[in-house]
C-alpha cells in the first residue's frame, strides 16, 4: 500500500512540475530587455569597391567556421556562424508576404539566413538567468558611392526570440516564439566580420549593454 501511494506521489509531482513549467515558460514571468545606452551602427562606408566586396562576403559568410561537426550544431556568435548567402530572399520570408528582394532599389543586395535559422543567443533578451536564441534573417544593402568605397547597411527581418519550451509530451515538445525588435548588436556584428575581412581601419567597438 504504501508502495502504491510513493508511485501515486511521483506521478503527481511529475505532472506538477509539468504544469508549472508550461505556467512559468509562457508568462512573462522572468522575461526581460536589457537596454543598450547607445545603439551600434547598423550601416557603415567600407573602402572597398562592391564587386570585390560581394565576393569576399559570399565566400567567407558561406564557410563553416565550427571546431568540428557537433559546434555547427550548437548556437554560434555571428562571427563564426555558416550562413546561407543569397540574392534574393528566403522561402520562409516569401511565404510571410516579404518582396523586398523584387524591388528595383534593393538588386545589389544580398540575403543572409543562418544556417539552423538561429543566429546567437540574445545579448538583450532574457528570461529568468539565461539568454534566449535569437532568430532572424539580414539584408545586406549596398549603395556603391564611387570606385573604391561602399556603404552596407544591414537590415533585419522577422527577429523573434525561443520565447518558451515545454515539456516533451508524446514525443512533442512545445516551443513558442515572441517577436522582437531589432537590436543594432547583431546587425554591427555582421558589419564588424566585413570590415575585419577587407581590413577596414577605425571601426567604432562593438557596445553591449552593462
Amino acid at each position: 500500500m504504501m508502495k502504491k501511494k510513493t508511485i501515486l506521489s511521483i506521478i503527481l509531482s511529475i505532472f506538477a512540475f509539468g504544469i508549472l513549467s508550461i505556467i512559468l515558460c509562457n508568462s512573462d514571468i522572468g522575461y526581460r530587455v536589457k537596454q543598450l545606452e547607445e545603439k551600434n551602427p547598423t550601416y557603415y562606408v567600407f573602402h572597398a569597391p562592391y564587386d570585390r566586396l560581394k565576393e569576399i562576403i559570399i565566400c567567407d559568410f558561406s564557410k563553416d567556421r565550427s571546431k568540428d561537426f557537433r559546434d555547427s550544431e550548437s548556437v554560434q556568435e555571428i562571427s563564426r556562424k555558416q550562413w546561407y548567402v543569397k540574392d534574393e530572399i528566403s522561402l520562409y520570408l516569401f511565404y510571410l508576404g516579404d518582396r523586398v528582394s523584387e524591388k528595383p532599389e534593393n538588386k545589389l543586395d544580398l540575403y543572409l539566413t543562418p544556417l539552423g535559422r538561429t543566429v546567437s543567443y540574445s545579448k538583450v533578451y532574457k528570461k529568468f538567468w539565461w539568454s534566449l536564441e535569437y532568430f532572424a534573417e539580414f539584408q545586406l544593402h549596398f549603395e556603391p558611392i564611387n570606385e573604391a568605397e561602399t556603404k552596407i547597411t544591414v537590415i533585419t527581418h522577422a527577429p523573434e526570440v525561443l520565447y518558451s519550451s515545454g515539456p516533451i509530451i508524446s514525443g512533442h515538445a512545445y516551443v513558442d516564439f515572441k517577436k522582437v525588435e531589432p537590436t543594432s548588436i547583431e546587425e554591427y556584428e555582421i558589419l564588424l566580420r566585413i570590415g575585419k575581412l577587407v581590413g577596414e581601419k577605425g571601426m567604432p567597438p562593438l557596445k553591449l549593454p552593462k
